[in-house]
Parts: C-alpha cells; structure tokens; sequence
C-alpha cells in the first residue's frame, strides 16, 4: 500500500507530493507540513475510498424524492374523490404537506453526506 502526502509549498506556492509505504510516517509527515505552515496537506490513503457515499444519506434523500411523489399522487386523488369534481383546497393540502416532508428528509440526507465527506477528509 502507498499512502501520498499532498501539499502546496508556503514559499513559491508549488504543488508537491509524497510517497510513504507505512500509514504512522505519512501521517506524521503531514501533521510536521501542517504545523510548518504549507497550505492543502491532504493524506490519500488506499484504505479509505474519499468517493464512496455514504448509504444513510443516500437513504434520506432517497425517501425524500418517494415522499414528494406519493404526496403529489394522493393529493391528485384525494382531491379528485370530491363529489364536485376536483377540490383544489384537498389537494393542495396534500401536495404542501408532501414538499415539505419531502424537502425535510432530501435536507437531511445532504446533511449527513456533507458531515461524512468532512469527516473522511479530517481522518484522511
């Protein structure tokens, strides 16, 4: 395994990279270019995959979308079931409830995605 230490130079502000064969010195490495003061010490490891998104947010946001869908059909048929014909008020009822429900959850699950890549970033 190959771990890769990135950083931008605080002094003619080039990009360098580095190569260790064991996680302790890569880490070390970056946490003494940290504290010299370099700009964008970033620790790729193979152990940890950076684009992999996380499932509960995947979830949420998921769940959010089939909220705002099942809310704008039952509204179509609850307001459709009027013996007037359509009743605009039910549906409307139905259709706000369902965009907010569904904008609550798909808000939710950008949430947990944006706190997972922040960690993985902070433990990388």
């Amino acid at each position: 395994m190959a771990y890769q230490v990135t950083y931008k130079d605080k002094d003619n502000n080039s990009d360098h990279k580095k190569t260790f064969t064991s996680f302790a010195a890569a880490e070390q490495e970056a946490k003494e270019l940290d504290a010299d003061g370099h700009s964008d010490v970033v620790l790729e490891s193979p152990r940890r995959k950076a684009g992999l998104p996380n499932l509960v947010g995947i979830m949420l946001k998921s769940l959010g979308v089939l909220i705002l869908v099942g809310g704008v059909l039952v509204g179509m048929f609850t307001g459709r079931d009027s013996a007037n014909g359509f009743d605009l008020i039910i549906a409307m009822e139905w259709w706000v409830l369902a965009v907010m429900s569904a904008a609550f959850f798909y808000g939710m699950g950008e949430v947990v995605n944006l706190l997972d890549r922040l960690v993985k970033k902070l433990n990388t």
